[in-house]
């Protein structure tokens, strides 16, 4: 969020000065390496609002619900955001800024829940297999108790 608010801090013609020569040295037009900035941006934001949401104590939210939350608050962020640039000389809020970083913040969070859900499979997976063997090893020694427990008496 610090980095995004920074960018977007920057005076427009800085701004235009920094990201001109890559968009010339990719034969990119600049508006489209400014949109791919924004994305880039947002759906860290979107992924990091995910993560922070699933892993702090809050977990207890569905990954639906989890996604959606961090889905809002990066459109009110994006909000915030385009609001904040309205007052930035040679800058301006625009409704499709908006939609762009709603986008991004959307396809951040649906990358990152799903890497999440299968890392978490397989280690879930580990885990109860785990768990599995103990249970065996722990009914076998008891039933090899209760077998020789039987044949002594």
């Amino acid at each position: 969020m610090v980095a995004i608010w920074m960018f977007s801090a920057m005076d427009g013609r800085l701004s235009d000065a920094q990201s001109v020569p890559l968009a010339n040295f990719l034969g990119i037009p600049n508006g489209v390496i400014r949109k791919i900035a924004h994305f880039v941006l947002f759906a860290s934001l979107g992924a990091s609002w995910y993560n922070y949401i699933r892993n702090n104590g809050i977990s207890k939210f569905t990954p639906a619900f989890t996604a959606m939350l961090s889905w809002m608050l990066t459109i009110i962020y994006a909000c915030v955001d385009e609001m904040h640039q309205l007052f930035v000389p040679g800058r301006s809020g625009e409704i499709r800024d908006i939609l762009i970083d709603s986008a991004a913040g959307l396809t951040g969070i649906v990358i990152f829940a799903t890497i999440y859900y299968f890392t978490r499979t397989k280690e879930h997976k580990a885990v109860r297999r785990l768990e599995v063997e103990k249970i065996w090893k722990r009914e076998r020694q008891r039933w090899k108790r209760l077998k020789g427990g039987k044949g002594k008496k």
